[in-house]
């Protein structure tokens, strides 16, 4: 379990902007998993949270990952409120990569959810949605879910919240071109921060404000706070997006004309990348480098600079099409950096907003390749997982089993006559007596078990930890539920019962051996009239005793 003590920690870990920190306690938690039963709501909140650091790092494709597993621990009406907060993560991630439309897909329902439940994150998720219209340049419709967010902070008494509302007009209004009134609520919202305690907003609130300051001419105070900010981040255990500071007041710099202390930024910023090397900020720090080193006379220093720019685009470009990738090259010609600046600044912009686009490209593929991989382990039908996903958590459990010496017990359900009900009935209700059973199945289980669909009408519960007593008692519970139901929602007349065969491995054996077994305890419980629970377990002399229950 994740005590109440935990979260607080990790949360004012996160606030305070030790990312790495949080990170690193998260995947301890995580870790122990293993040994600990984690609640389903537990396992979300952990993985949400991992989905939130690497986000705040840039690595989104990994963040999409969490946040798809920290959905899947939110089946349930009890489970709303975590389906929401991870559709929401969701949302924040596709909007980064500018996959807009999936981006609402997941946060239009997560604000549903709230909306109905009277949830404390509507002002979140109005904020998110708001930058979703941003990206899209919906100027309007961004303002007016900002200003809302606003709105719902000061019914609420939510400081906070009105403090993010706040910067966030403060952002929509710097990318109207309407600076003054956006330099004016930037100011506000550092106010508003100071008042809430929470220094990585308000930092990052200050360098808005900055570059707003840059935009309006206001170069001496804009450099004031930028290297108030600077001195900050030497002082904190990492911050969020460091290299967009570093990066901003690089460029504020080289723009003053004080080109050594640039360079040492805009190098700064590139180290804050790390293993990053397709960055869609590298060709315009680069080419500013590039000058840099123009100025001081390195004329050889300044073409590597510009190569590396050109290597970024050269592999991103291969990634979008070759036909691409000619065009800019035909374009981008190396030897012009002294003769041309201006012409090269301006084929800059162009070449920026190309590496942005591919970028994002790649990360949305990522994205999406990884939430195919887990559709490609779902049935179509009944949303258990597959053969191919059971055989996966067999063998891992059966590694550990072996490690540690714990039970594994393995119980396998077949639907009594059940050609009979689709001869009788027609498929449509075969099918949805197979749905039925598999939420009956899913229903009653714990989290850390694997319900599976074996075959047409089998399926399987694999128990990990589970010794043989408990796994009879657990399966003769689901045959009786099953045989229990009221299926005439499906249709009037019909019954369901299913004939089940349990057993528990036996370490001498191979995993095709024990599946074996329980096959054939379920073929016995089909001879001897269905509707009954048929096991083995070991006994004196290395043998098995089957043993029936109806």
């Amino acid at each position: 379990m994740v005590d109440d003590t935990d979260r607080e920690r990790i949360d004012d870990t996160l606030r305070s902007g030790e990312i790495e920190s949080a990170q690193r306690e998260i995947e301890s938690i995580l870790e122990r998993s293993d040994s600990q039963q984690f609640s389903a709501g537990d396992l979300c909140w952990l993985y949400r949270k991992k989905a939130q650091c690497l986000f705040m790092r840039n690595e989104y494709s990994k963040a999409g990952v969490a946040a798809r597993t920290a959905l899947e621990y939110t089946e349930g009406e009890e489970a709303r409120h975590d389906r929401a907060l991870a559709l929401n993560m969701l949302g924040i991630i596709h909007g980064e990569l500018a996959d807009y439309e999936r981006s609402i897909e997941y946060l239009e329902p997560a604000y549903e959810i709230q909306r109905d439940l009277g949830g404390d994150r509507l002002g979140s998720l109005l904020n998110n949605l708001g930058n979703i219209h941003l990206l899209m340049k919906s100027y309007d419709r961004a303002l007016d879910y900002f200003r809302r967010a606003v709105d719902t902070g000061e019914e609420r008494n939510d400081r906070w919240l009105v403090a993010l509302g706040t910067r966030n007009v403060g952002r929509v209004l710097s990318a109207a071109g309407r600076t003054d009134e956006a330099i004016r609520t930037h100011r506000e919202s550092i106010r508003l921060f100071e008042e809430t305690g929470d220094p990585i907003q308000e930092f990052h609130a200050r360098i808005r404000l900055a570059e707003a300051l840059d935009v309006a001419g206001e170069t001496d105070e804009a450099e004031h706070i930028y290297r108030d900010c600077v001195a900050q981040s030497f002082a904190r255990d990492g911050i969020s997006w460091p290299e967009k500071l570093y990066g901003s007041f690089g460029r504020h710099l080289a723009g003053k004309g004080k080109w050594d202390e640039a360079r040492t930024m805009l190098e700064r910023a590139i180290e804050q990348l790390g293993d990053i090397e397709d960055h869609e900020n590298l060709p315009e720090w680069r080419s500013l480098l590039s000058r840099s080193r123009e100025i001081d006379g390195d004329l050889a220093g300044a073409l590597s600079e510009q190569r590396y720019a050109f290597d970024v685009l050269s592999r991103l470009f291969e990634r979008k099409t070759e036909r691409r990738l000619h065009e800019t090259m035909a374009r981008f010609d190396l030897n012009r950096i002294v003769r041309e600046k201006d012409e090269y600044r301006d084929r800059n912009v162009q070449l920026e907003r190309a590496l942005e686009e591919v970028n994002r490209l790649r990360d949305q593929l990522a994205l999406r390749n990884a939430e195919l991989a887990e559709l490609a382990t779902r049935d179509s039908l009944t949303g258990v997982f597959n053969r191919r996903r059971l055989f996966s958590a067999l063998e891992a459990e059966l590694q550990r089993t072996r490690r540690y010496g714990h039970d594994l017990s393995l119980a396998m359900f077949d639907l009594d006559e059940f050609k009979a009900i689709n001869d009788r009935y027609g498929h449509l209700v075969g099918d949805k007596v197979l749905t039925g059973v598999a939420e009956t199945l899913m229903r009653s289980t714990r989290t850390t078990d694997t319900v599976a669909r074996y075959g047409g009408e089998e399926f399987v519960l694999l128990m990990p930890e589970t010794s043989l007593d408990a796994a009879v008692s657990i399966g003769e519970k689901l045959r009786s539920a099953i045989a229990e139901s009221d299926w005439s929602h499906v249709s009037q007349g019909l019954t369901v019962t299913v004939s089940v065969g349990v057993g528990v491995f036996r370490h001498d054996k191979s995993p095709q051996e024990f599946i074996h077994r329980i096959d054939m305890m379920l073929y016995e419980a089909k001879e001897g009239g269905r509707n009954r629970l048929v096991t083995f377990g070991p006994v004196s002399g290395g043998g098995s005793s089957p043993h029936s229950h109806a």
